[in-house]
């Protein structure tokens, strides 16, 4: 459904259209902002850092305003994606601090992320035997 003035491209528009029109036009902007911003820290790196000045932090302000919608929920799991194989690089190059520490940040975010969490248990389980 493409709301009055919108285009099919859009950002916000998602489903289910009852969301979407419960936006006003000032939100509708802001989370097209919110967007834009967010996509250009993804492609600089910046995905949870600095603080407040990163990929997920401006898709977690889209998502508590607009929980369906697409563009974020895509970012977010691109964010995801890159965080998690960015742990396995480090963990394997021996810094598993950092590694712990980015998977335990994209679990912040995404608690019920089943991969991040067995990555993170296959790190921390003690050889049996």
């Amino acid at each position: 459904m493409v709301p009055a003035g919108g285009r099919p491209d859009d950002p916000w528009i998602h489903d289910p259209p009852d969301q979407a029109q419960a936006l006003s036009r000032e939100d509708r902007l802001l989370i097209a902002s919110l967007l834009a911003e967010a996509n250009a820290y993804y492609q600089a790196g910046s995905i949870v850092m600095p603080f407040q000045s990163n990929a997920v932090s401006n898709l977690t302000q889209v998502l508590s305003m607009d929980p369906a919608n697409r563009e974020a929920l895509r970012l977010m799991q691109l964010c995801e994606e890159a965080l998690i194989e960015r742990a396995a690089e480090v963990h394997a190059a021996g810094n598993n601090f950092l590694a712990r520490n980015l998977v335990e940040g994209v679990l912040e975010f995404y608690p019920e992320l089943d991969d991040a969490r067995a990555l993170l248990n296959s790190w921390t389980r003690t050889p049996e035997g």
